[in-house]
């Protein structure tokens, strides 16, 4: 096993974060081990990853429907990439949405257990992919969101007082989304985010170059 951590015994698959940390190691351990990669040659440890993403798949399987709308979410933002680990194939989308709309529909209806940050990058990412279910009342709400905090750090610096954990959230957003809607001078703008927030450990590691391009 390449991370004494992989071990599925002590997971509380009752909670979301720990579901999701699992899921984490599991894509940590799949990326070294090369189970991404087409390698015909048997490797005991590759094979021991892919046993253990299908154990996390069934799992979670066998609890989402018992989890609050908003821990649910947070899980079935890790399932598709533990499924491909698990059988080399996506998931199937419409059980993805069943989960990911459910989740939408009660945060715009109030319920804040949802982590819109969590929500807004897979609704944002689902746009991309062309997949049309988003294409009504969740690009409505992706677009209200850019314009929202567009505003807010519209001179490079939050106007409002919030938390970092917003702050990180809403300038990754910004800097991943394409803004020239909003003004033809983006690569400026971003340059701004970077160099005022930069510093946040989640931002750190984002490759600037490609964030600009």
């Amino acid at each position: 096993m390449p991370h004494r951590q992989l071990d599925i015994r002590y997971v509380d698959f009752s909670d979301a974060e720990e579901v999701k940390n699992f899921a984490i190691l599991l894509f940590s351990a799949a990326n070294e081990k090369g189970v991404f990669l087409a390698l015909k040659q048997y490797d005991k440890a590759r094979e021991g990853i892919k046993q253990l993403a299908r154990d996390w798949v069934c799992r979670v399987e066998k609890c989402i429907d018992s989890m609050s709308v908003g821990d649910a979410l947070t899980v079935i933002a890790s399932y598709d990439i533990v499924h491909r680990i698990a059988f080399g194939i996506p998931a199937r989308v419409d059980y993805l949405d069943k989960y990911r709309l459910k989740a939408f529909e009660a945060y715009v209806h109030g319920d804040r257990s949802v982590d819109q940050y969590i929500l807004f990058q897979i609704v944002s990412h689902e746009i991309r992919m062309g997949n049309k279910t988003y294409f009504g009342r969740p690009l409505e709400w992706e677009s209200l969101c850019i314009d929202r905090w567009y505003n807010n750090f519209r001179t490079g610096l939050s106007a409002s007082s919030q938390s970092n954990y917003d702050t990180l959230h809403q300038v990754k957003a910004l800097l991943m989304t394409d803004l020239y809607a909003f003004t033809p001078h983006q690569e400026d703008f971003k340059r701004k985010l970077i160099a005022n927030y930069g510093h946040l450990d989640a931002l750190a590691g984002m490759d600037c170059r490609q964030i600009e391009n």
